[in-house]
């Protein structure tokens, strides 16, 4: 029974891909509302196995499915923050003063929608100025499940998700963009395996280094997965017999043949952070140690390409914001980090 009893009600998730379970809650949420605000996490980000879609995609993906429903739904995308929750609520929030003033609503009573499933649910409890709808119990459908039947070329087996999707996931098979995915599944698969019979899983120690010059970071284009042909800042696994601080000059030594002395990087070094968010990277549970240099200089010190990777690149920083498609893991999130350049 239909009560209108809110102007707008949010609903936020990757849905990657939607699913009927998401389906159900837009059907929910039509019961107390004409208006729904999607907000799609994720992103603007770069195509990987866990993050196949883009918000093009995904909003064609829900919209189509949800035809049969009578509410009218709304579309914003939301980037990943996944430092600084505080910028992640303000995107979230100018998305939201965006569509009320778009749908002319005045004072208007707004609740968010959602299912405490796990820890990743916590962002329902950072919107205490608005009412929760929580969804009943419909189903346990996995999305992680329907990722890995989808990359084990298993399409025929896949259910739980609308006709639209099912179409779309169909039409994506076809692609390079799928292929080139799959490769990705395939190699995060073989390098879990070697810790298949480790008694506890393993926690690994990186280094990576922002080198900044002439408003230019160094950045360098991987030649194989994961991330095989994105951006990524140097760095790599600290050795077993050194100092962070050693494994991070010899990252960036090795990886771009950089033409400074070792004792001049260490004196470069302004910042230093720890960053660990638990899913940073598709691997496993990896926490890097970031240097931040900067080199005062109006020419770029000569580097060169290792073996592994594409191209050395001095990428403007001005112009990081609008290539985060192209930037592996959560590296522009660390650049971000030291100098700002996200909004």
């Amino acid at each position: 029974m239909k009560t209108n009893k809110y102007d707008l009600v949010i609903f936020i998730g990757r849905f990657q891909p939607f699913h009927n379970s998401h389906k159900k809650v837009i059907e929910y949420a039509s019961n107390y509302t004409d208006n729904m605000l999607v907000l799609i996490g994720s992103s603007l980000s770069p195509r990987t196995f866990n993050n196949p879609f883009t918000f093009e995609e995904r909003q064609y993906f829900i919209s189509e499915s949800s035809k049969d429903i009578n509410i009218n739904l709304n579309f914003e995308p939301i980037k990943d923050y996944p430092y600084n929750d505080n910028k992640w609520l303000q995107k979230i929030n100018e998305s939201i003063t965006q569509t009320i003033k778009k749908l002319n609503l005045k004072n208007p009573k707004i609740a968010i929608i959602g299912h405490k499933k796990d820890n990743s649910s916590y962002y329902l409890d950072l919107f205490p100025n608005y009412d929760e709808i929580k969804v009943p119990f419909f189903s346990k459908i996995s999305t992680t499940n329907i990722i890995k039947l989808y990359f084990e070329n298993k399409m025929n087996i896949i259910k739980n998700v609308p006709d639209p999707v099912k179409f779309g996931l169909e039409s994506f098979f076809e692609t390079n963009y799928y292929n080139d995915l799959v490769k990705e599944y395939e190699y995060n698969i073989s390098y879990k395996k070697q810790w298949k019979n480790s008694p506890y899983p393993p926690t690994f120690v990186t280094t990576d280094v922002i080198f900044i010059c002439s408003g230019h970071v160094l950045m360098g284009e991987r030649k194989t997965n994961p991330g095989k042909g994105l951006l990524a800042i140097p760095g790599g696994f600290l050795n077993q017999n050194e100092y962070l601080i050693d494994g991070a000059i010899r990252e960036l030594k090795e990886e771009t043949k950089i033409d400074l002395p070792k004792p001049m990087l260490k004196n470069l070094i302004k910042k230093t952070h720890v960053f660990d968010k638990p899913d940073r990277s598709s691997r496993g549970r990896v926490i890097t140690h970031a240097y931040f240099m900067e080199y005062n200089s109006k020419e770029f010190p000569k580097v060169k390409a290792a073996d592994d990777l594409v191209k050395i690149h001095w990428i403007p920083l001005n112009q990081l914001k609008i290539m985060s498609e192209d930037i592996f893991e959560d590296h522009l999130h660390i650049i971000d980090y030291f100098v700002n350049i996200l909004n």
